[in-house]
């Protein structure tokens, strides 16, 4: 997306704080006009995105003035650039271990960026259903923007590309490498945590369950195709009927329907 647009880096994460920034600048709309200094306990757990709303009013008493907290906006909206993450991933895990220490600036800043990359990616973290949802909207973004990067030249990575890319695969190795630590690091500092780990488990055992039927020919395609198949909501109900792994699973091609018939399944819950 740099390459794109001959930005600097982390496009998408700049967007987005402009954004932020015309929505202050909007009358009526600058939540930090009045800001109460009062300091809140809140559930981690249930809201996580409070929480990050009130570790920044707590970063600005110490800032000396609005320049500065939007500063600090720029700086953890800025962190979940996923390269940014990837970078202080090693201090996050350190942190994790020692315990968080709420008089040092850079455990606080480092628990900012802790929480507000566990808040974007929190998508990851959602019900079988939310999640599949989600996912189809993201690759059908990624593929979009894959097949202009090849309209001017470029080569787009696997991930991009709809004629490379294998969904359920990518989708593993995002939840290992990326989603899975990022986690275990939130669910040290906070073990309230600990059930979203067990979801994030789940998830990834049914984007197996779909890669192998993907291997073994039952389901055609293995790029966006996959969000065509009824197969995303046997696997909806079969999380929450199961209670043990699915070693392996295998559907006659009658089952391999469209999704036309179950358009409301595919829907995130309320």
């Amino acid at each position: 997306m740099a390459a794109l647009y001959s930005s600097e880096g982390s496009v998408l994460e700049r967007h987005h704080f402009s954004q932020t920034i015309c929505v202050l600048n909007t009358e009526g709309c600058n939540i930090f006009e009045n800001v109460s200094k009062e300091q809140k306990k809140v559930n981690i757990l249930t809201h996580i995105c409070i929480l990050l709303f009130t570790e920044i009013i707590m970063k600005l008493h110490h800032l000396k003035d609005y320049g500065q907290l939007l500063d600090h906006i720029r700086d953890i909206i800025l962190a979940t650039d996923l390269s940014h993450h990837l970078r202080i991933m090693p201090k996050l895990e350190e942190l994790s271990h020692r315990g968080y220490d709420g008089t040092k600036s850079e455990d606080h800043y480092l628990l900012l960026c802790l929480l507000m990359t566990s808040a974007d990616l929190s998508d990851q973290t959602k019900s079988w259903n939310n999640t599949v949802y989600v996912a189809k909207l993201i690759y059908e973004e990624f593929f979009q923007q894959g097949d202009m990067e090849k309209s001017l030249g470029h080569n787009p990575v696997d991930s991009m590309d709809r004629e490379r890319a294998c969904v359920p695969h990518l989708q593993i190795s995002f939840l290992d490498y990326i989603i899975t630590p990022l986690y275990k690091v939130l669910n040290n500092l906070y073990p309230q945590c600990s059930s979203i780990l067990d979801t994030i488990e789940k998830n990834r055992d049914n984007w197996k369950i779909i890669l192998e039927l993907v291997e073994k020919g039952d389901i055609k395609g293995n790029g966006s195709e996959i969000f065509n198949h009824n197969l995303i909501e046997i696997l909806a109900q079969l999380q929450v009927k199961s209670t043990t792994e699915p070693k392996s699973v295998s559907l006659a091609p009658s089952i391999v329907q469209p999704l036309s018939s179950y358009s409301s399944s595919l829907k995130p819950d309320k």
